[in-house]
């Protein structure tokens, strides 16, 4: 059973308090004033819409409201004009703007506090679970054919509200009477232009209904009782549906023709008259899975069709033959005879026709003249050649003379070149002799050397004495100060900081802790549970379910996830938000480390350290860095199972202040085989850490003119997550985010919930909808990397699990984010065709916040000729 509307009304305000109010918003005209006016029509309870009476919101059923700090055309940008509302407190203020004994309601809105804590909040109705359930009527000013797929666009009224659901119908008279057509997912442009598609739910078909047939149909107002939207349950379309008679195949040819040639690539390369018509055979009976498309017994026909009778030439009958010349295009006819000597037959019918002979007579002339003309030419270039012949035997004596010229001059530098080699074999001699004298300084810089090795030994033996004179009780006390003496003797001629730290390691004094709870949130959907309820708590932001699963998702799938943004939109916040709400930042447990990345970092060694040769010593390049490295490494050398320990996080803060590639070179070799166990990273020396698989990256990228590019190789293995800015509540500006110490999750639950599914399908319609994507890229010359389309696969099967997909703005939500995180951050360039592949892009309807970037790659690429991903 799907949306119903609930009989009677409500005229209480009592009764909407806390609840889903669907509601038309108005703003003012100049769009500066900070106010609002929401116009709440039904109460939404479950599957269930109560009507909302005048009464219950007494400025004539419209609620007004402040905006607090944003003006009205930021918040209509926000949510747009039709909404979800939710009052959460029933005592609003009194509007001072009205009489005093009207006692008329003022709201205020305030989109920087976190959900409940908002007297009045809004969700977007395409961001709500409603936009799913109900499908959009929109009336449209042409009057449209829907016999076939439109290749333009519809224009629907100025007063309407554009499309906000996950389908639309369209609203048309046809034959006398209003009918609805579709459904139809839509890309609306510039407010009034829409594109219509038909949508994979209902294999890419439409159909035509009645107006009048529907049981369910709402419409909501605005304050002048104008209607601005339409809506019938979308249940109730499904099922007229598949009772229609009238459906209509919405696929175009050129989507056939595309399956017909994946089917076509499992067979030969070239086809004889037997393997084509084992290629029809094939259409009639293979999967839908080999052609990515519902093939219904019409659509296999209009395939069949499509590819052509042109091998069964030869047994058509005369009178065909004739009639198919006369009226045939020349230009098919010639390659249909140029094509193959089947059709030699069909040759001889061709020469018959008088409008062929004549264009072969005068194809015949225009070749004779240009022979004749050949021939001309031939003969002045032989004089030509005549001549150039004459001027060349000229020139021999010159050439002759040049030649006697030139040995001498070569004779010269030879001598000078036997001159020059005396004077080197001089100075190599000179050389042989400071030679000698550093040989003999190398003999005294050892003896030097062998003394000290005798002074060590001789403290050694003294350690030993002093051990052995020890073992008196009496002697005990008079010997403290001598032993620690004797160890600081021998601590400064055997400085080596990675023994200190590896025979510490071994005895447990390196090395976070480990307090990790497993198994503790029962389930994949319990641990989200158990993040989400800790970021709501303690964080002071709105973090959505679907932006904490695309996070946990990059973190865990990932070696390294990237926040991008311009200085200031909290990427650093955000990191630090997500280790403590893992338990990362436990006292007991502090398994987090923020580095501040320097500019001039050419190698790894410039953010962990290295082994100095001349001092026979670790040097600490970041202390944070290093002890990170030499605590996990304690770690992996022990074995310990990954249900024992919680992940590693490593910050690497302003990442691009020098290039990534060059100082995080080891760990891009390490993204591809990084789940398969430890993997060792050396500092020179003899020192080699080994680095956990439950070892992660986060790193922070800013936009301006300080920083480095980010490769193509590092894009292909980095989820690239942009930040866009985060606007605090002014009372919680300047105050620290402060977590309590709670259970870190092991690494096994969270992979568990978050890692790869390699056994779990992808939806057909989120496939599909990837499987478009990674098609544009291609054909426009840019095809995405086998590295990146698994990537973006394994992610979609693990967050179309926990994703909310039921809004129409959420419902590709999964294939959104994997392409707007892994397919756009790899356009960049000046060329025509980059705008045409954005264009084409922007094009596929249901990709909101990829549509979004891309508006602002072809806004500021049309403005200075550059389009990138990071603009």
């Amino acid at each position: 059973m799907g949306v119903h509307l609930v009989d009677g009304g409500i005229s209480d305000f009592e009764e909407c308090v806390r609840k889903g109010l669907l509601a038309y918003v108005k703003y003012p005209e100049n769009g500066e004033a900070s106010l609002c006016f929401a116009y709440p029509q039904f109460l939404i309870d479950g599957d269930g819409l109560t009507l909302i009476e005048k009464e219950a919101f007494p400025d004539d059923g419209c609620l007004p409201m402040s905006t607090s700090g944003y003006n009205s055309g930021q918040i209509r940008d926000l949510y747009g004009d039709m909404v979800v509302a939710i009052v959460n407190s029933n005592s609003l203020g009194v509007n001072n703007k009205y009489p005093i004994e009207k006692s008329q309601f003022f709201g205020a809105l305030n989109p920087n506090k976190p959900r409940g804590a908002s007297p009045v909040e809004f969700t977007p109705l395409s961001k709500h679970p409603l936009s799913g359930a109900l499908i959009q009527v929109l009336e449209i000013q042409e009057n449209v054919d829907f016999s076939k797929p439109l290749e333009v666009p519809v224009h629907i009224y100025p007063d309407q509200a554009a499309p906000r659901t996950k389908l639309s119908l369209i609203a048309q008279v046809s034959k006398g009477k209003k009918r609805y057509f579709g459904p139809f997912e839509c890309n609306c442009k510039n407010g009034e232009e829409v594109f219509l598609s038909a949508t994979g739910s209902f294999d890419a078909c439409i159909a035509g209904f009645d107006e009048a047939s529907f049981a369910m149909s709402i419409d909501l107002v605005n304050d002048r009782e104008d209607i601005v939207a339409q809506f019938v349950d979308a249940d109730e379309v499904r099922r007229k549906f598949d009772d229609a008679d009238d459906v209509i195949d919405w696929i175009s040819d050129e989507a056939l023709v595309e399956a017909i040639g994946r089917v076509s690539r499992s067979g030969a390369d070239s086809f004889t008259k037997a393997q084509m018509q084992s290629l029809k055979s094939q259409i009639l009976t293979c999967a839908d899975e080999s052609a990515k498309i519902p093939l219904t017994p019409s659509r296999r026909l209009r395939m069949k069709r499509l590819l052509g009778m042109t091998s069964e030439w030869s047994s058509l009958p005369d009178e065909i033959k004739d009639n198919a010349i006369k009226n045939a295009d020349p230009n098919q006819l010639a390659r249909y005879v140029l094509s193959d000597d089947h059709f030699r037959s069909f040759y001889e019918k061709v020469m018959e026709n008088d409008g062929v002979r004549e264009k072969v007579r005068q194809e015949k002339d225009a070749y004779r003249s240009q022979i004749a003309a050949d021939e001309d030419k031939a003969r002045l270039v032989e004089a030509e050649l005549r001549r150039v012949k004459a001027e060349l035997s000229s020139y021999e004596g010159a050439l002759e003379e040049k030649k006697k010229q030139v040995e001498g001059e070569l004779a010269d530098q030879l001598e000078q070149i036997h001159q020059e080699r005396a004077a080197l074999l001089s100075e190599k001699e000179s050389l042989a002799d400071e030679v000698a004298k550093l040989n003999v300084e190398k003999s005294e810089l050892e003896k030097t050397n062998l003394e000290l090795e005798e002074n060590n030994i001789l403290v050694r033996r003294q350690i030993r004495r002093t051990v052995g004179d020890m073992s008196d009780e009496l002697s005990v006390s008079s010997k403290i100060l001598e032993n620690e003496m004797i160890r600081q003797i021998v601590s400064s001629i055997n400085s080596d900081d990675a023994s200190r730290a590896k025979e510490e390691s071994e005895q447990g004094l390196v090395g976070p802790g480990l307090a990790v709870v497993e198994g503790a949130f029962g389930s994949p959907m319990g641990v989200l549970e158990e993040i989400e309820r800790r970021i709501g708590e303690y964080s002071g932001r709105d973090i959505s379910r679907n932006e904490i699963v695309n996070l946990m998702v990059c973190l865990m799938q990932g070696y390294i996830v990237t926040l991008a943004g311009l200085p200031g939109t909290g990427k650093t916040s955000l990191v630090n938000i997500i280790a403590a709400a893992l338990g990362l930042k436990n006292s007991s447990a502090y398994r987090f480390a923020e580095v501040p990345v320097e500019k001039g970092w050419t190698s790894y060694k410039d953010f962990i350290g290295y082994y100095n040769p001349f001092t026979k010593s670790l040097e600490k390049a970041n202390k944070v860095a290093f002890d990170a490295f030499g605590a996990l490494d304690s770690e992996s050398r022990l074995g310990l199972g990954p249900s024992k320990v919680s992940p590693y996080l490593l910050l690497l803060d302003e990442a691009n202040l020098s290039s990534v590639e060059h100082y995080w070179s080891p760990f891009l070799g390490a993204c591809d085989s990084f789940k398969d166990g430890p993997y060792e990273l050396g500092l020179g020396g003899e020192t080699v850490f080994s680095v956990p698989e439950y070892m992660r990256f986060v790193a922070t990228v800013n936009f301006d003119h300080t920083t480095e590019e980010l490769s193509p190789r590092f894009l292909d293995r980095s989820w690239i997550v942009m930040c866009n800015p985060v606007a605090l509540d002014i009372d919680e500006v300047g105050r620290a985010v402060e977590f309590p110490d709670m259970p870190a999750f092991s690494y096994a639950d969270l992979i568990e919930a978050f890692g790869v599914r390699e056994k779990t399908t992808v939806d057909g319609e989120l496939r599909g909808k990837l499987e478009k994507v990674v098609d544009v890229f291609a054909k426009n010359g840019r095809p995405i990397s086998p590295r990146s389309q698994k990537m973006m696969f394994d992610y979609i099967r693990t967050a179309s699990e926990f994703m909310n997909c039921s809004s129409s703005e959420e419902q590709y939500s999964p294939v959104d984010y994997a392409v707007l995180q892994k397919a756009l951050p790899l356009i960049s360039g000046a060329d025509g065709r980059i705008r045409e592949l954005l264009d084409e892009l922007r094009g596929i309807p249901g990709l909101p916040m990829t549509e979004k970037r891309i508006d602002r790659m072809i806004e500021v690429g049309d403005d200075n000729g550059f389009y990138q991903y990071f603009a």
